[in-house]
Parts: C-alpha cells; structure tokens; sequence
C-alpha cells in the first residue's frame, strides 16, 4: 500500500510524535485512517503516540480536564476551539509532563486568548497554570 500524502508526515507522524514527545512511526495504513479525520488529533495519532510511548495516560481524564473545566467556570469556551485536543494532550502527558511542557501550553491559551479576544497574561495564566499542575501532582 501506498502512504497517501500528509503534510504531517515527515518520514514520522508530527502529530504523534509531538504528543509522545518520541518518534512515532506510522503504517501507511494508519496514515490512510488519519486522514479520514477532521481533526489531526484522533484516535489514530493517540494511538500512535501511546505505541511510541507506552507511559501516556488515557485522555479522558487528567489536568486537561481540571484545566478546562476551572476555565469554564470564568470564560466561555470559544467556537471551533482546539481546547478538547489539547485537553486530551494534556491527560495523556500527565501533570508532571505538563509542568516540563508548560510553554507549549500557555503558547496554547496565549493563542486561543488572542483568537477570540480575551484578555491574557503571561505572568498570571502562568503562575495560575504552574500553580494549578503543582496542586494536581500532590493530590
């Protein structure tokens, strides 16, 4: 089989390979699964991303979660936002990963802030974030 053209393939998945943070090498059959997605983050680039890193937790529960849902008590979630993708990344990092990718993700909020024009800063969501991962790794 044929690999179908993917502007995230570079001789490995970009999708998976930045979730597991390891390289993540894809079947051209898995690369023809991807495609049929809307949205580059799937079940076949989470799936790649746990085969390259077995330590990722499941992405249904975790910091992305909290973190989302402590933003939905102050903003309200933006139309056609990124957030569920980036909320699952985040489970399956975990807190400790997360706090070690933490500009990753104020790069995230910092993006989404400045889509939908809410008000952001740096020094606050980020003392927020570390505050809120360092709480999240001792309960």
């Amino acid at each position: 089989m044929n690999r179908p053209y993917c502007q995230h393939f570079d001789g490995s998945c970009q999708i998976a390979s930045a979730i597991a943070q390891h390289e993540a090498i894809p079947a051209p059959i898995d690369c023809c699964a991807c495609l049929r997605f809307d949205s580059r983050h799937n079940d076949v680039t989470k799936h790649l991303a746990k085969l390259a890193d077995p330590s990722l937790l499941p992405e249904n529960e975790g910091p992305g979660t909290g973190l989302t849902t402590l933003f939905s008590w102050f903003i309200p979630k933006p139309p056609n936002c990124a957030c569920g993708d980036r909320a699952e990344i985040m489970n399956m990092w975990g807190a400790q990963r997360c706090l070690e990718n933490k500009s990753t993700i104020l790069g995230w909020l910092r993006e989404s802030a400045h889509d939908n024009n809410y008000p952001y800063s740096e020094f606050v969501i980020g003392s927020l974030l570390s505050l809120f991962l360092k709480t999240y790794i001792k309960s």
